[in-house]
């Protein structure tokens, strides 16, 4: 899934997450599937980097941890840690981000669960603290899924109470190449913007190895513009992960 959403520059410096679902590696939407019951499915980046104007930071680690705790329902908890390089005056050296708590709720078996027409998901999520942040926000998103034999598409639908008290809308589309390649090409394009403050636009390419069938690895390029009041401002990412599933049932 899946979080939340915009990076904004604060004083073109400081980076920090708003509304999104980050659920499904490597990207920042997700897709309209789960993790079997009582299966367990963790989504690690041991290492990232995002650099914004001159500033760059280091994404060390970020984790997705899906539990299939219920037919058709999944429990996720998120989080990212970001370490900048060069830190402001009174910045912290250490910076826990896009923490959120979500409930995944499968609508409608489809294509992704081998059956027919869209798969239809969605989720519920509380927004949890960060660091230099202390309140919660929530979300809400529609996903719907398609597969067929040469191509995947997943689209996202997000609202969003924010953090920082504000309305924050989130969509994407994510295109995935032939399920039956060894190793996949994959695309995401989506607009954040949060009401007042900032609108994301962002473009990412990358591909999936699946190495075998309860693990895959990942790695991928993102490429943003954020448009706030009165600068603009572009945001490099590299991303990189694996994807490793088991059952504790």
């Amino acid at each position: 899934m899946r979080y939340g959403g915009i990076l904004v520059a604060t004083a073109v410096a400081t980076l920090a997450g708003a509304p999104r679902a980050w659920a499904y590696r490597p990207f920042t939407g997700t897709d309209a599937d789960l993790v079997e019951e009582k299966g367990v499915e963790l989504e690690i980046g041991p290492v990232g980097y995002i650099r914004s104007e001159s500033r760059g930071t280091l994404v060390a680690p970020s984790l997705i941890a899906n539990w299939g705790f219920a037919r058709d329902l999944e429990l996720v908890v998120e989080g990212r840690q970001f370490i900048p390089l060069d830190p402001m005056p009174g910045e912290a050296h250490v910076q826990i981000v896009e923490t959120q708590l979500d409930v995944k709720w499968l609508m409608r078996e489809g294509s992704l669960q081998k059956q027919s027409g869209p798969s239809v998901a969605s989720e519920w999520t509380v927004l949890l603290p960060e660091t230099g942040q202390s309140h919660f926000g929530a979300e809400a998103a529609a996903i719907v899924s398609m597969r067929w034999p040469a191509l995947t598409l997943h689209a996202n639908g997000n609202v969003a109470y924010t953090r920082e008290r504000t309305a924050g809308l989130f969509a994407s589309l994510i295109v995935e190449g032939p399920a039956a390649w060894a190793v996949r090409p994959v695309a995401e394009g989506f607009v954040d913007r949060e009401a007042a403050n900032a609108v994301e636009w962002s473009g990412l390419a990358g591909a999936i190895w699946p190495f075998r069938e309860s693990l895959s690895f990942d790695a991928a390029a993102r490429l943003a513009w954020l448009r706030g009041p009165g600068a603009a401002t572009r945001i490099t990412e590299l991303r990189a992960g694996l994807t490793w599933a088991f059952s504790i049932g």
